[in-house]
């Protein structure tokens, strides 16, 4: 059974209970591997607690890649809920690569919140590398972005849209700038979802209370569609 391993904070504590969890049923059979950060407070993007979560995370992420040599592993933030089945475009996605990534926006960012690996000793050395620039910038998807235009050593793939989270569904200005110029969600904002979607990262929206909404805005997307959808069968 393929690993997935996650990091459970105590700030996220529902979005790990209310969501994550209960909608792992909807997926494939997979080895969950849970591990606690203890950063108590906050939990909002770049604060003190955010960023020890990030540092945890990049800690089990090299801990999935050794104990997983030459072997399949899944990542994935728990701010994450689950729709269908998606260890079939999961694999196919990866190939014989070493990493495929959720896409973070439509400009072609990386998202390290979700994504499938194969463990090998040139994963460790990149994601190492990973680690100590999130120490220094604070966001080890940044810190991704950036090694990864510098090291050419890893064989980095893109997850399909179904894999989706928000930065692929919020409509962005005409001079849209990930670090510039960007529009973030707020509650009661649409989100373009895409047909036959297996998972929906929420992301682009900052506190938990915001990415909660978000994920009941969208499962109750999802959910109405499917309905139309049957009804039409129907009919």
């Amino acid at each position: 059974m393929i690993p997935l391993y996650c990091v459970h904070t105590e700030s996220h504590a529902a979005l790990f209970g209310d969501w994550f969890l209960p909608s792992l049923s909807r997926t494939d059979p997979l080895d969950l591997r849970v591990t606690p950060c203890h950063a108590t407070t906050g939990g909002s993007y770049r604060d003190p607690a955010w960023s020890r979560a990030i540092i945890t995370k990049s800690d089990v992420i090299l801990r999935a890649i050794r104990e997983n040599h030459d072997r399949v592993f899944v990542y994935s933030d728990v701010d994450v809920q689950f729709f269908a089945p998606m260890l079939e475009p999961l694999l196919d996605a990866l190939g014989d690569g070493d990493i495929a990534l959720q896409r973070d926006d439509r400009a072609g960012m990386h998202c390290t919140g979700f994504f499938v690996a194969r463990g090998s000793d040139r994963l460790v050395r990149f994601w190492e590398r990973v680690r100590a620039a999130a120490v220094h910038e604070g966001r080890d998807q940044r810190a991704f972005q950036e090694i990864v235009a510098d090291d050419r050593s890893v064989r980095v793939g893109r997850l399909p849209e179904i894999f989706f989270g928000a930065g692929l569904g919020i409509p962005q200005p005409d001079d849209y700038d990930a670090e510039a110029s960007f529009r973030l969600w707020e509650p009661g904002d649409a989100i373009t979802i895409p047909e036959g979607i297996v998972l929906h990262h929420a992301n682009w929206t900052i506190g938990q209370e915001h990415k909660l909404a978000q994920l009941a805005w969208v499962a109750d997307a999802v959910r109405t569609r499917d309905a139309s959808a049957t009804r039409r069968r129907d009919e």
